[in-house]
């Protein structure tokens, strides 16, 4: 889908963005009817939920579907920025923004490293405590 950059740039200015990206399967280009847009946004202060909201609609507009979802880059989890950096379209970018993001992104995930091998080992040992269990 092709974006009308002028209008990104006046939501931007609206909400007080510094960064809006385009991420997930709308950004690697392969959808299906049902596809939803997910958006992330770093902006100038905290958002609340009502201006979180005003920002999907004016969204939901951009795109032509309610099919948006909008999230703080900023509040976002370790594993999921990794994916947003994997793959993502800028729509919007202050000076500096996205290099800013990328570095926050790059050391969240890298800092959640210890906390991805306690995972991968609760998980093994779940698994295998079942194993156990069912060749009983």
């Amino acid at each position: 889908m092709k974006m009308d950059f002028e209008k990104i740039k006046k939501i931007a200015e609206k909400h007080n963005l510094k960064l809006l990206l385009l991420f997930g399967s709308q950004a690697r280009g392969i959808t299906h009817k049902f596809s939803d847009y997910d958006f992330g946004y770093v902006s100038e202060g905290e958002m609340g939920y009502i201006k979180v909201g005003e920002l999907s609609e004016d969204l939901e507009k951009l795109v032509g579907s309610k099919f948006v979802e909008v999230i703080n880059l900023k509040k976002s989890g370790p594993f999921l920025l990794k994916e947003i950096v994997k793959n993502n379209k800028i729509l919007f970018a202050e000076k500096y923004a996205y290099e800013n993001f990328f570095s926050y992104a790059v050391a969240e995930y890298l800092g959640a490293g210890r906390l991805f091998r306690l995972q991968k080992t609760l998980y093994r040992n779940t698994i295998n405590k079942y194993k156990q269990k069912i060749q009983c």
